[in-house]
């Protein structure tokens, strides 16, 4: 199954960097994510998974099963940021090289 397909649960605190790198990671991959607040959770519930998983940093990631923090995201989906890296170089490549191609037509046609 695809990355893309997948759903995500994002549970995040305000105003933190490692959960702001994971959203834009995970929104940048096209990924549906269910993203959860803090502010909006019962401390005992965010206590509870925190104890349960040994992990208390956040984010906190799940998919289907629990993932880890920002770190654990990043290298999970590594193969898929690197494949639309090339995509995108590719792309570039193809658009800048576009214009040479329509000049060096553009001299052959007015030789002739």
């Amino acid at each position: 199954m695809l990355p893309s397909t997948l759903k995500y649960t994002l549970i995040f605190r305000t105003n933190c960097g490692f959960c702001e790198l994971a959203k834009e990671l995970l929104t940048e991959l096209n990924i549906k994510v269910n993203f959860i607040n803090t502010e909006d959770m019962d401390t005992k519930i965010v206590k509870q998974l925190q104890d349960k998983y040994n992990h208390r940093t956040y984010p906190m990631i799940f998919l289907d099963k629990f993932i880890g923090g920002y770190s654990d995201l990043f290298e999970k989906n590594k193969n898929e940021q690197e494949r639309k890296k090339m995509i995108n170089n590719y792309k570039q490549y193809k658009e800048a090289n576009e214009d040479v191609e329509v000049k060096a037509i553009n001299k052959e046609e007015n030789k002739v």
